[in-house]
């Protein structure tokens, strides 16, 4: 009875140690770039209020040309 309780001790502990293990290895905790969404999001609330502007008549949107 008591090997049985040593082994789950040991069996719970193995299956830990792996799982914190197999999570500490992902590769987004050791990424440092730019998430895209964050590195285009300014250039798209740009087109979305150029696109509001130009809808209610404040200059022509066909016309414009986004330089970024």
């Amino acid at each position: 009875m008591v090997l049985d309780r040593l082994f789950l001790w040991i069996f719970t502990l193995a299956v830990f140690a792996g799982t914190a293990g197999i999570i500490l290895q992902a590769p987004t905790l050791y990424d440092d770039r730019i998430p895209i969404d964050k590195k285009f999001s300014e250039y798209q609330t740009y087109r979305k209020i150029v696109k509001v502007l130009g809808n209610h008549g404040f200059f022509d949107i066909d016309n414009i040309q986004f330089v970024f």
